[in-house]
């Protein structure tokens, strides 16, 4: 049985939501990960959401090749989770970097054929706009700056091809995936800078439920911000 009950009610309500999730601390409210998992899902649904999708990257595919609907997540366990309490088409079938859609289900005919490209989520972000969540985790992340460095094609990333198979309904269909990848592994991002400048612009809020940090912003205004300064400088996520 769990031993807390929170809302998230300083969340804006009708939007879409997508979220980076450590359970790890969480789940000790909890019998299982699984139980605390579904438990956040559902105070997210409480927000009568427009759709909550969650990262479930396999990082793997560079080296295994394969790909299929049921690869586990390696974006932790919150994301395998929810991704093994959902249908395969509640997954996008990219065979790096998919989604899982809670509410929206995708076409599993749609392959993403690269990187961040016209058919992720993120593009309907574009339009639609979406609140991003950070959940006690570590240090920021946010998938949708990947997004970010895609559209401004900056210097230090470059796109490779990756030759692999993807499996739908047991039948394996070769592919040749556009992987957007860094051109310097050890490259990463000024987190604690970029960090500063999003509270210091108003773009980023933080909220404490029983210690538990919930770091969230919304997408578009974060956007205009990033894309204005990658503009005038290509390595301003990396300084």
């Amino acid at each position: 049985m769990n031993k807390i009950n929170f809302k998230l009610n300083f969340l804006p309500k009708n939007a879409n939501i997508h979220c980076n999730v450590k359970i790890g601390n969480f789940s000790k409210n909890f019998s299982n990960h699984r139980s605390a998992s579904l438990y956040l899902i559902d105070e997210l649904l409480n927000l009568n959401p427009k759709n909550i999708t969650i990262p479930t990257f396999t990082y793997s595919f560079v080296k295994s090749k394969k790909f299929s609907l049921d690869s586990q997540s390696e974006t932790g366990r919150f994301s395998e989770e929810i991704r093994k309490n959902l249908s395969l088409k509640n997954r996008s079938v990219d065979p790096m970097f998919s989604i899982v859609s809670v509410l929206k289900k995708f076409e599993k005919t749609a392959y993403i054929e690269s990187s961040f490209d016209e058919r992720s989520v993120y593009k309907n972000f574009d339009i639609e706009d979406a609140i991003i969540i950070n959940f006690d985790l570590n240090h920021f992340v946010s998938d949708t700056f990947h997004y970010f460095e895609k559209l401004s094609n900056v210097a230090y990333r470059k796109t490779i091809a990756l030759k692999g198979k993807i499996l739908l309904d047991n039948d394996e269909k070769n592919i040749i995936y556009k992987f957007f990848c860094r051109r310097n592994i050890n490259l990463d991002w000024n987190r604690k800078k970029i960090v500063l400048d999003l509270i210091n612009h108003d773009l980023l809020n933080y909220n404490y439920i029983d210690n538990y940090p919930i770091i969230w912003f919304e997408y578009i205004k974060v956007k205009k911000f990033i894309l204005e300064k990658i503009k005038y400088n290509h390595e301003y996520l990396l300084q």
